[in-house]
């Protein structure tokens, strides 16, 4: 089972939840929950904002809000950071080790881009990437010999 055998697709969840959700894990990777204005002051917006698109989150299945407004990721919620944790890690890593990106170039392109890839392309993605690691130091036959397999 490959990192992207899922019941719902990171496309099925909007930018908005996507972005919301990846915030809120990052702070709850540094303490047990987030609180809304963490989250408000990272997002740079006001704390009403922020309970209202927690409340959205609350609806969709991907947070649990106390009303101390501490915030958890549900079960799901937590399914889907870690899925565009690894898709971040994914393009990033492509940019950066195939492309010779700079850092921060490939930091700010796999979190714009990371939201949009079809499944397919993340999964062929990840193919690519692992192939390309068994084959450092083939004198670069790997990649010929890597597209001449997926014809």
């Amino acid at each position: 089972m490959g990192i992207m055998d899922e019941l719902k697709y990171v496309k099925d969840y909007s930018t908005f939840e996507q972005e919301y959700v990846e915030l809120i894990y990052a702070l709850q990777k540094k303490r047990p929950v987030a609180r809304i204005k963490d989250i408000a002051r990272l997002r740079d917006v006001a704390s009403p904002t922020v309970t209202v698109a927690v409340d959205r989150l609350r609806q969709s299945g991907l947070v649990q809000h106390e009303k101390s407004g501490y915030v958890t990721l549900t079960e799901e919620g937590m399914r889907l950071a870690k899925r565009l944790e690894r898709r971040h890690s994914l393009l990033r890593e492509f940019f950066q080790k195939i492309l010779g990106v700079e850092e921060d170039i490939a930091e700010t392109d796999a979190c714009n881009i990371e939201h949009i890839l079809h499944k397919n392309s993340i999964d062929n993605l990840e193919r690519f990437l692992e192939f390309a690691k068994e084959h450092e130091g083939d004198n670069g036959n790997w990649l010929a010999e890597y597209l001449n397999r997926t014809k």
